[in-house]
């Protein structure tokens, strides 16, 4: 019911992605460098008591389908930091594998 509340607020919302709830999307924005910086988690909490939550392990997402609503295009996607690319359909790009965490920097027009 939230995330329908929120849509109907937010229509476009800066990013969505088809990953599970236990992924995390955070968004850095560079303006000097005319780049936005978009952190990726994929960590499951274990609650193991009142007011602790431990993260035992990392969890492997696989080919994550991302959108994003920037106000800007994006020229250019890649995975930081070993610089691979990722192919980008308009606004749209996969994340072939998260492990745990990852970055993805996206170069602004």
């Amino acid at each position: 019911m939230i995330g329908n509340a929120i849509d109907h607020l937010l229509p476009n919302r800066m990013v969505r992605h088809n990953g599970p709830s236990t992924v995390s999307v955070n968004l850095l924005q560079l303006p000097a460098k005319n780049k936005v910086a978009v952190h990726l988690l994929s960590y499951i909490p274990v609650r193991r008591s009142e007011e602790l939550d431990i993260i035992e392990e990392r969890t492997v997402v696989r080919d994550v389908a991302m959108t994003f609503h920037l106000g800007r295009k994006i020229k250019n996607a890649r995975i930081v930091p070993d610089g691979k690319s990722l192919a980008m359909n308009g606004d749209s790009l996969v994340v072939p594998e998260i492990n745990g965490y990852a970055i993805v920097e996206l170069e602004l027009e």
